[in-house]
């Protein structure tokens, strides 16, 4: 689903996006690269689309011909976790219990374990 980069208002595309459309609700531009399916704030030149030209006002309007309304790399928050958890896997002692951010730990006796003498 398309929404404006600015206020968030749910955004009818089915006709397309105008070079010099703008948001109904608070006036942004809409055919700017933070509202296309393409923006990726992590790809080079923040763009998944490898033939887009660089465009280095990502919130003004442009001329992009590969532009498609939609933000879909906005959602990889599961991707994310997944290679979040990968890493943390690859990288714990054997042995050793994945670790839980849910569970709460007292500070004190954190910083006892993390600092006591082996034996």
């Amino acid at each position: 689903m398309a929404a404006c980069h600015a206020c968030g208002l749910a955004l009818d595309t089915s006709l397309g996006v105008g070079f010099r459309a703008a948001c109904e609700s608070c006036g942004a531009d809409l055919h700017v690269c933070l509202n296309c399916r393409f923006h990726d704030p992590r790809a080079s030149r923040a763009c998944r689309e490898p033939a887009a030209d660089l465009v280095v006002d990502k919130d003004r309007s442009n001329r992009c011909d590969w532009y498609q309304a939609g933000r879909e790399a906005e959602t990889g928050t599961a991707d994310e976790d997944a290679a979040r958890e990968g890493l943390d896997a690859l990288f714990r002692k054997p042995g050793e219990a994945p670790a839980n951010p849910a569970a709460k730990t007292d500070p004190r006796t954190a910083a006892d374990a993390l600092f006591r003498k082996k034996r």
